[in-house]
This record gives C-alpha cells, structure tokens and sequence, in this order.
C-alpha cells in the first residue's frame, strides 16, 4: 500500500480487486486498461510494482514479470 499511496500521492478512494485465470489474461489486460482509462494506476500480486495504463498496454516487463503474471522465468 506504501508504494501505491506514494505514487499516487494519497490513499485511493476506492479500489477493485480482479480474480482470472491465467488463460484469460488477454481479458485482463483489456478491462484494467479500461478502468484505468481516465486514470489510476493498478497493482498486481506478482512483483510489487505500481502500473500505469500504457505500461499494461505495452505489456512492458519489469522486475521481471507483466502486469498479471508472475516473473518470466
């Protein structure tokens, strides 16, 4: 939550929480980038960074893993 409250600047007011199966990670990219359209930033389980849309847009890696999916190994 640390890391959330500092990039963003505050406490979100509100959150969401997406449950998905591997398998329908292409799902997943398409409805956060959608919240997140108008602004907002996301967090995942797997690696701790806090995600712009265009960076789960690019489906960029970092510290080794994608906006949710575990590290590439």
């Amino acid at each position: 939550m640390a890391s959330l409250e500092y990039t963003v600047g505050h406490r979100p007011d509100w959150g969401v929480q997406i449950n998905y199966r591997i398998s329908r990670r292409v799902q997943l990219l398409a409805f956060a980038a959608a919240l997140l359209e108008h602004g907002g930033v996301a967090v995942d389980d797997f690696c701790g960074h806090v995600w712009t849309v265009a960076e789960i847009k690019s489906d960029v890696l970092i510290k080794g893993a994608r906006f949710g999916e575990g590290p590439v190994r």
